[in-house]
């Protein structure tokens, strides 16, 4: 019994790798951002890009990583997705020894890792639901968004330190983490998953409408609120990064960790709330309705923007919201799929999360130039979760109970 949990404690160890890689992919550059500005000599918005060529890519294959993996296998699929990872990190390396294509080059190397990225990307949560059950489940979903948001919370922190030497050695060490990923794909993992070779893509297209027909409730929230969520998130941090190099007190080596700080807040979120999250319709949409107020809050706290403090605290909030709802968010969404579709489920889902990291940068780009009128704008969006919970659920678990009510017709 104790190899068995220890056995499943380190097989959860390195399933919890393939979130970090992903989250990593952007985090470990986010402090980096106004260096690498400087150094090619670009714009605001053109040094978002060097974010968001690693974030489009990785949202659509996100899909294609979940699609292909319930027709081939999921480890399978997964170890190409890492090497991919490592040969985009090897090309970006070698990119920089070339100054008159490196900028090209490099870019071209970064939408190879957001593509193996968002292969890897969903197979986590598909890993998950069919190697835990029960109460075990609702933990690993739990431990699964720590480990998302310890490779958010980390990543900048150890990018900041990098500055101390060169930015450019962040691509060696994304691909040690990578290869070590691999690794322990192949040792923890040691039976491939059950496949389903008769699935095509109009049965994919048909299982997708008769989930959204059954339980578009439950989907419109948790799909919206994952995407914008992660919009706002990744936006915020960039805008952070920024007012960090203004105004910050701190040396510029110390901004990774200061932009760390509201992931503190959604690290520590995820993991308590999966670890008292109970497989209950009442207790996901308690999780998921006092995330959004978190959020909501965090973002009107914005409009104290004359305190470099208080913006910091402001995101913490919004932070812990999100790590409040989102293993909520997952739990529910897995206990409405069948197996056999789980996959391609988890890989939609993950691409609109990460459609919202690939936006979030290059948006608030643009939105800085007006800050009052960012901070409206990020209102709207997450106003507009609160609005579609109200709209999708018929009633509300707080202060009486809806456990009777079946999630189909929630």
């Amino acid at each position: 019994m104790i190899n068995k949990v220890s056995k499943m404690s380190y097989t959860l160890f390195f399933i919890g790798l393939l979130p970090f890689i992903m989250v990593m992919g952007n985090s470990l550059f986010i402090p980096q951002v106004p260096f690498i500005q400087q150094s090619f000599q670009l714009t605001t918005v053109e040094s978002g890009w060097f974010l968001t060529s690693f974030s489009v890519p990785a949202a659509f294959f996100v899909l294609i990583g979940g699609v292909v993996s319930d027709r081939f296998g999921r480890k399978r699929i997964c170890a190409i997705g890492l090497l991919l990872i490592i040969g985009g990190c090897i090309l970006s390396t070698i990119a920089l020894f070339h100054v008159s294509t490196s900028w090209n080059v490099l870019i071209a190397g970064r939408i190879i890792q957001g593509i193996g990225a968002g292969i890897v990307s969903p197979l986590a949560m598909a890993f998950i639901a069919e190697l835990y059950r029960g109460k075990e489940r609702l933990k690993a979903f739990g431990t699964i968004e720590v480990y998302n948001g310890v490779g958010k919370l980390i990543s900048p922190i150890i990018g900041g330190f990098i500055l101390l030497l060169t930015w450019n050695i962040s691509f060696i060490l994304y691909l040690a983490i990578s290869l070590l990923a691999l690794a322990g794909l192949f040792i923890s993992i040691r039976k491939e998953s059950i496949t389903n070779s008769s699935l095509s893509l109009k049965k994919v297209v048909h299982s997708q409408k008769q989930l959204w027909r059954e339980h578009w409730r439950w989907l419109l929230p948790i799909t919206y609120g994952g995407g914008v969520g992660m919009f706002l998130l990744f936006g915020y941090l960039f805008f952070l990064s920024y007012v960090s190099e203004q105004a910050s007190p701190f040396p510029s080596e110390w901004n990774g960790a200061v932009i760390a700080c509201p992931l503190i807040g959604l690290t520590v979120c995820s993991y308590v709330t999966g670890r008292f999250l109970k497989n209950s319709t009442d207790m996901y949409k308690q999780m998921m309705i006092y995330g959004v107020m978190l959020m909501i809050a965090g973002t009107l706290g914005l409009f104290a923007r004359e305190s470099f403090s208080l913006i910091v605290l402001a995101m913490f909030f919004f932070a812990a919201g999100l790590g409040i709802f989102l293993p909520a968010a997952n739990a529910a969404l897995a206990a409405i799929v069948s197996n056999e579709t789980r996959g391609t489920v988890f890989a939609s889902y993950s691409m609109i999360r990460f459609l919202g990291v690939a936006l979030g940068p290059v948006m608030f780009g643009i939105w800085m130039t007006n800050v009052e009128q960012l901070i409206f704008n990020a209102f709207f969006f997450i106003s507009g979760l609160a609005l579609f919970m109200m709209m999708s659920w018929r009633c509300f678990p707080l202060g009486h109970d809806c456990d009777h009510e079946k999630m189909s017709h929630i």
